[in-house]
């Protein structure tokens, strides 16, 4: 596993060397990261989440006001997941406060980092500005980033797709769909999905036909 993790370690490690952080503890927080995003209930929100979300970020991050906060971000959005659970986001942030307090991450980024992770709850309140400001682009990026999922090439989404039914699995096949085509038919509500020009243009017709796919599938 370690090896399997190397190059997320030592992207870790150079971010928090950022802060002047104690190699150690920071190596620390890394082994409880790992730990936590391997749980078992994790078919999509895993390490590969995290890997694609900071991927997407690399894409776009000449356009950060805040590049490090918004892969911090990334690192702890998903922290705390349990599919049965409403707060995942809420205690997401409280761990990502205490761990960034203890590597000595200044507190204005991490009330920052914990905005942005708290926005996770609810996209759609980033449709609700009509237009990007300097301010809000490092959210948009963040926010884009976790979504970018939704327009990768079909067999990445499908699996992406059978991964979030495996974290649901405790729920009977109507009650999934019934719930699932919900969420989806939201995506497909809002003006647009991805609020960064480039993002918006990569990935948002993409997004809207595999969305439309998987509810004709369902």
């Amino acid at each position: 596993m370690r090896g399997k993790l190397l190059d997320l370690e030592l992207r870790w490690l150079n971010l928090l060397q950022l802060f002047a952080t104690d190699r150690r503890i920071a190596a620390q927080i890394f082994d409880e990261l790992t730990a936590l995003y391997a749980g078992n209930q994790r078919f999509y929100h895993n390490f590969d989440h995290v890997r694609q979300v900071l991927s997407v970020i690399d894409l776009i991050k000449e356009d950060c006001q805040n590049a490090a906060s918004v892969d911090l971000a990334a690192w702890f959005h998903d922290a705390i997941y349990d599919p049965k659970a409403g707060d995942n986001e809420e205690r997401s942030a409280a761990y990502a406060t205490a761990s960034l307090t203890q590597l000595r991450v200044p507190a204005s980024t991490i009330d920052v980092v914990t905005a942005m992770i708290l926005k996770t709850k609810n996209h759609t309140d980033t449709n609700e500005i009509a237009l990007l400001s300097q301010n809000n682009m490092d959210a948009f990026i963040f926010l884009d980033a976790d979504l970018a999922i939704l327009g990768a090439p079909i067999q990445t989404y499908q699996a992406y797709a059978a991964g979030i039914r495996r974290e649901y699995g405790w729920l009977s096949d109507e009650e999934y769909k019934n719930g699932r085509k919900k969420v989806l038919s939201c995506f497909l509500s809002w003006p647009r999905i991805y609020q960064t020009s480039r993002l918006r243009a990569l990935l948002e017709i993409p997004a809207r036909q595999n969305i439309q796919e998987e509810i004709r599938s369902l």
